[in-house]
């Protein structure tokens, strides 16, 4: 009997749907949070010289780059959410591949709701060595690095 690789049984999607409304959740409310506590540029250190809250709005993309290109940005986002959307609930995916795209996608739409609902990301962790970034960034982040190592591991089974 052959197995298919990479494909497995599917998840119900009240369990995407549950991951995604509470990391989405979070995340807006962090920056509601933020944006109506501080003025912008404004920081509370959580750990002096460490970790502070600090508010920032960027218009651009990672590390602020590319900054004044909302629009473009929208529809990029909108496009990788409507293929993280196929692959997650209509390709059968194994449990581990999507959850890290369900982090992926998680982030994707708490920074759109961003950028379509103020024309900017609210950024606001601040780590002082490392540009000021968010939740979403955080799960985008999270979900690409532990996506990359599934990824190589099974490269490395494959040659093997």
């Amino acid at each position: 009997m052959s197995r298919r690789r990479g494909r497995g049984k599917r998840i119900n999607p009240v369990i995407y749907f549950f991951v995604i409304a509470i990391i989405v959740g979070l995340d807006q409310i962090l920056k509601n949070l933020v944006e109506h506590k501080f003025l912008l540029h404004e920081s509370m250190p959580v750990i002096k010289n460490v970790l502070h809250i600090t508010y920032v709005r960027n218009t651009g993309i990672l590390f602020g780059l590319l900054k004044g290109y909302n629009s473009i940005f929208i529809i990029v986002e909108i496009i990788v959410i409507f293929w993280l959307i196929i692959y997650i609930f209509y390709l059968r995916q194994n449990l581990y591949r999507s959850f890290c795209l369900t982090l992926i996608f998680s982030g994707a739409i708490g920074n759109l709701l961003d950028r379509l609902l103020h024309g900017y990301i609210i950024d606001f962790i601040d780590f002082r060595i490392w540009p000021v970034f968010n939740l979403s960034d955080s799960v985008i982040t999270i979900g690409l690095i532990l996506l990359s190592v599934g990824l190589f591991k099974d490269i490395l089974k494959n040659k093997s």
